[in-house]
């Protein structure tokens, strides 16, 4: 049972045979245990990430100084939004949670040529992207990336008046050219 000092009924029964002695060192160290548990000891935190590199359009995806990582495949569906930069945003399949990842840079997006024509408000493109990161995964927040390719590209469009999503274009694959140096 505690008392309304923070100490044990039992601890304070148990220091009237021990004397005034025991009470001291007792009471300093149930101070440090006290002071232990309300500061939360850490680590040091890591040191911040170097700043990014200038994301360069001519670089392509792979090739960019900006990426900061390996580039992974993402399935998915890209689709334009208009609730935020960038605009075009890839949502991994199986997700509704996740962040989207978004494709930068806004306006000139790196990406292929046959999404840029495909990829309009209205219109989403589902299929297997491969993506080079810019940022680096961060929980809850949108990771930034370029789209280096699609494999298995499918686009939609939704029609209102008979509620459905109607296929425009399907192609197995189409990649982004490589840079010209």
């Amino acid at each position: 049972m505690k008392t309304q000092y923070g100490g044990y009924l039992r601890i304070a029964r148990g220091l009237r045979v021990l004397g005034a002695a025991a009470l001291v060192s007792l009471s300093i160290g149930g101070a440090a245990g006290a002071a232990r548990r309300r500061h939360h000891w850490h680590h040091a935190p890591a040191p911040p990430p170097p700043p990014p590199a200038e994301i360069d359009p001519g670089q392509g995806c792979q090739s960019n100084p900006a990426v900061v990582g390996p580039c992974f495949e993402v399935q998915g569906r890209s689709f334009r939004d208009n609730k935020g930069t960038p605009s075009l945003r890839i949502q991994p399949a199986r997700s509704r949670r996740a962040p989207a990842l978004g494709v930068l840079p806004s306006g000139a997006e790196i990406i292929p040529a046959c999404l840029q024509d495909l990829v309009q408000p209205g219109v989403e493109v589902r299929g297997r992207f491969l993506v080079c990161p810019f940022t680096v995964a961060t929980r809850r927040q949108m990771q930034m990336v370029c789209v280096q390719e699609v494999r298995q590209l499918a686009a939609s469009r939704w029609d209102p008046a008979t509620q459905q999503w109607i296929t425009m274009a399907s192609t197995p694959m189409c990649a982004l050219e490589a840079p010209v140096k």
